[in-house]
């Protein structure tokens, strides 16, 4: 049973940490509408369209990462139930890959600056 709520623990993160590696290998080079960092800010233009795809890639890897040593950490030093712990860590992996949006469409607002306005 430990086992099953690893697996659940870590799917999100494993998402965001393959994501990563397959749009840094993958990344779409035009833009489209079936694949890819889909926002406003990143069909602007075809540069932001490649930016967004590239710092997604870095930073879906890098959260994923993250949440793979969090989870590990908490797994191995909280003693509370196992299912309350399965249910922090799966709300906790939505809230962090939520915030992988914020953080790109920060950077892609400094880079892109807004000349329109």
């Amino acid at each position: 049973m430990n086992t099953l709520f690893w697996v659940i623990d870590l799917t999100i993160p494993a998402l965001l940490v393959c994501a990563g590696i397959f749009y840094r290998k993958y990344a779409p080079r035009e833009i489209n509408s079936l694949h890819g960092y889909r926002s406003q800010r990143s069909l602007r233009s075809q540069a932001s369209w490649r930016y967004a795809q590239h710092y997604a890639a870095k930073v879906w890897f890098g959260l994923g990462i993250g949440l793979i040593g969090i989870i590990s950490f908490n797994r191995s030093v909280l003693s509370i139930n196992t299912a309350l712990l399965s249910v922090i860590h799966i709300i906790l992996g939505i809230v962090v890959g939520l915030g992988a949006v914020f953080i790109v469409e920060e950077r892609l607002k400094k880079t892109f600056e807004d000349t329109t306005k």
